[in-house]
């Protein structure tokens, strides 16, 4: 397996939902990944699990509306 990509997302105010989507939904839909195969590139780290909840919300999401 290649190299993964550590996304530190504390030490922020927090982050808009919009923005959120976008980036982690909109990376599925832009590159037609399969959540479990993106997981294995990416590395998501917060203290907030209602964050790292949220986003999978999004990631998730975005693959099955390519479904």
């Amino acid at each position: 397996m290649g190299k993964k990509i550590t996304i530190e997302l504390d030490g922020t105010i927090g982050y808009g939902s919009s923005f959120l989507e976008e980036a982690f939904g909109g990376l599925v839909r832009s590159v037609r990944m399969k959540p479990e195969d993106l997981n294995q590139l990416m590395i998501l780290v917060s203290d907030d699990m209602t964050l790292l909840d949220e986003i999978k919300g999004y990631i998730k999401d975005a693959a099955a509306a390519l479904k």
